[in-house]
């Protein structure tokens, strides 16, 4: 007789309560250049987000963020003001939910193809692009306090 042993593990469901962290105002500062990202929640399962760059005072770049749980997973859009006609691109979610990092994935994006979200502290959100490019592989940084 054959006995097999399954430990069959399953994802847990995805709730507003993953990532919470991310809720918020984030500033990261660069010189007379300020980037800033803030996050709240519109509903259950839907975080609403902006981010702008900010240069001597005039207001140089806008996205519309979201993040969104549907029916078959949780997604990420963004909204650039002068890119794809104003219309958002949606990321999905790539890796599993962890207490403290998001990972969205949209392999067919010019650039970026994944965006990343950690959690390095209670103030310090760290954050960046990646993909490729015109076939170069590239990675932008941000690192982000509350």
């Amino acid at each position: 007789m054959l006995l097999f042993s399954c430990n069959i593990q399953q994802t847990p469901k995805v709730t507003s309560n993953n990532f919470t962290w991310l809720k918020g105002s984030w500033t990261q500062e660069m010189g007379n250049t300020k980037l800033i990202e803030t996050w709240d929640y519109s509903s259950k399962n839907l975080l609403s987000g902006s981010s702008f760059y900010i240069k001597n005072l005039d207001t140089i770049y806008t996205e519309i963020l979201k993040i969104e749980i549907q029916q078959d997973g949780l997604y990420y859009s963004a909204a650039v003001s002068n890119q794809n006609n104003g219309k958002s691109v949606k990321f999905g979610l790539i890796s599993k939910i962890t207490a403290d990092t998001l990972i969205f994935e949209n392999k067919y994006h010019d650039f970026p193809q994944r965006i990343n979200y950690i959690k390095a502290k209670n103030d310090t959100l760290k954050t960046f692009i990646d993909g490729y490019n015109k076939g170069v592989y590239k990675k932008t940084d941000f690192l982000f306090t509350k």
